[in-house]
């Protein structure tokens, strides 16, 4: 079914006002949409023996795609743990739900690739000699700016493995060794397959690090501890007394060690609502919640907003970590 037809049909199911009509939508969105994509892009993220829990997770997708669609049509969705905006392309959606779903397995099966294929995904979105693009099969595809794609098609994982090693891939730079790979193979790659070759190339996976060193965030203070709830609570104490410019470049682009956003742990753990969150960076909740699946935000978005320049954030976002460093030191 297209995309638009799906979301046709989706906005017939918000709009109906007959219960029974209501569940008929609902079935076709879910049976007939939602369920072959859904399993379809988990098991095109998953490989090997994992490939197993395909079922199990493109379930629980579809269970938690059920709850917020009716919560969307009670006009309730809100009241969701965490927060949930209105689905503006349905497929896309279920995408990108089915994508976590298959990370959640990915990241408890081996926690070592996942996190190198995170930070993969990280410098292929935040470099602009890469693409990432996504297939007919809701696969990420990487790929380098310079070539032109063609469409999102891949080269195959044996074209990938008779690519030669980048000579002194264990020690080299992550975006340089993604070139040499991506240049050498002259077409788009998968980002599993790139993750595995690299993985391999590498003679491990790559030292975490470097990484962290890529995103500017302290190994010690915005990683390693982040997980560990009264750590995040002190430190959210320690940022909204912060000066407002300073909490907001810090905020909107806080990263974790994968680079994914670390303010959406603040209401999942408990430590702040999204209310609360908003107040800190003095943002209505609602604008606050435009922003809210665009994290982490770039600098120069973060600029735009509070009508700076995109070096006088990073100067802030500067200022803010040695202001906490120092503090959350003392007091830890």
């Amino acid at each position: 079914m297209e995309s638009s037809n799906a979301d046709e049909i989706l906005a017939s199911y918000l709009a109906e006002t007959d219960e029974h009509a209501a569940e008929r939508l609902l079935h076709t969105l879910i049976a007939e949409v939602a369920a072959p994509y859904a399993r379809m892009v988990v098991a095109s993220n998953l490989r090997g023996p994992v490939q197993a829990e395909t079922s199990d997770a493109a379930q629980e997708v579809l269970l938690d795609l059920t709850s917020h669609l009716r919560r969307m049509r009670e006009g309730r969705a809100d009241a969701a743990p965490g927060i949930e905006f209105p689905i503006r392309n349905f497929r896309a959606y279920v995408a990108s739900a089915a994508r976590r779903a298959a990370g959640v397995v990915l990241r408890r099966a081996n926690p070592e690739r996942y996190r190198l294929r995170n930070r993969i995904r990280y410098t292929l979105q935040t470099s602009a000699q890469f693409t990432l693009i996504e297939d007919d099969r809701g696969r990420r595809v990487a790929g380098l700016a310079r070539i032109p794609s063609g469409g999102a098609s891949a080269a195959t994982s044996e074209q990938l493995r008779d690519v030669p090693v980048p000579h002194g891939a264990a020690g080299m730079n992550l975006a340089k060794t993604i070139e040499l790979i991506l240049a050498s193979v002259g077409a788009g790659v998968l980002l599993n397959d790139l993750a595995d070759y690299i993985g391999s190339a590498s003679g491990g996976f790559a030292r975490a690090e470097e990484f962290e060193a890529a995103a500017n965030v302290p190994a010690s203070n915005l990683s390693d501890q982040m997980e560990q709830r009264a750590w995040l609570a002190h430190l959210w104490t320690e940022i909204v007394e912060l000066p407002r410019n300073q909490r907001a470049a810090l905020l909107l682009n806080l990263r974790d060690h994968v680079g994914d956003s670390a303010l959406r742990l603040l209401p999942a753990m408990g430590i702040a609502t999204i209310r609360q969150i908003a107040a800190a960076l003095e943002m209505r909740p609602e604008a606050l919640a435009e922003l809210w699946r665009q994290l982490p935000v770039d600098d120069r978005r973060i600029a735009e907003l509070l009508s700076l320049t995109r070096q006088q954030i990073v100067n802030l976002r500067k200022s803010a970590r040695d202001r906490l460093i120092r503090r959350m030191g003392v007091r830890r």
